[in-house]
């Protein structure tokens, strides 16, 4: 069962680290990072309505409920535009938003087969993607997204 709340706690800090901007006029660094925050905190209340998962099935029904979910948090943040000095970080938060979505398939493809070894390398590999995530986060100077 640590397997499995690994997992719940990886899930949430991926989602919750994921923030950077897109859009048309750029807002100030204020404004960003309150946009920001709002869309994580928002993520965030989506996610904890999924509850925790207590087995492999879970794991599989999760993994299919948080998918659209964070496409859904990609999607928003990216319609912001944060200030130019910010651009080269929220552009590797995408990047890094990106990576999730093939680890989140990854996890529910194991989780059906049952393969417990490859569910745990998968949580390893989102739990280092989630610390490089919250790092961008915060280097954005997001208080929500950015908390590990």
């Amino acid at each position: 069962m640590r397997l499995l709340t690994a997992f719940s706690c990886t899930a949430t800090l991926l989602v919750a680290a994921g923030c950077g901007g897109g859009g048309d006029k750029p807002l100030t660094k204020a404004e960003y990072a309150k946009q920001a925050d709002a869309i994580c905190t928002d993520t965030k209340a989506k996610q904890r309505k999924l509850g925790t998962p207590n087995s492999a099935a879970d794991i599989a029904k999760l993994a299919d409920k948080t998918k659209p979910i964070i496409k859904d948090e990609i999607k928003r943040l990216r319609a912001l535009a944060p200030p130019d000095s910010l651009k080269d970080t929220s552009t590797s938060a995408y990047d890094l938003l990106d990576r999730q979505i093939p680890l989140i398939d990854q996890l529910g493809a194991a989780a059906k087969a049952n393969d417990t070894k490859k569910l745990q390398a998968i949580v390893t590999d989102a739990t280092k993607l989630s610390g490089q995530a919250t790092a961008k986060a915060k280097a954005l100077g997001l208080k929500v997204c950015g908390q590990g």
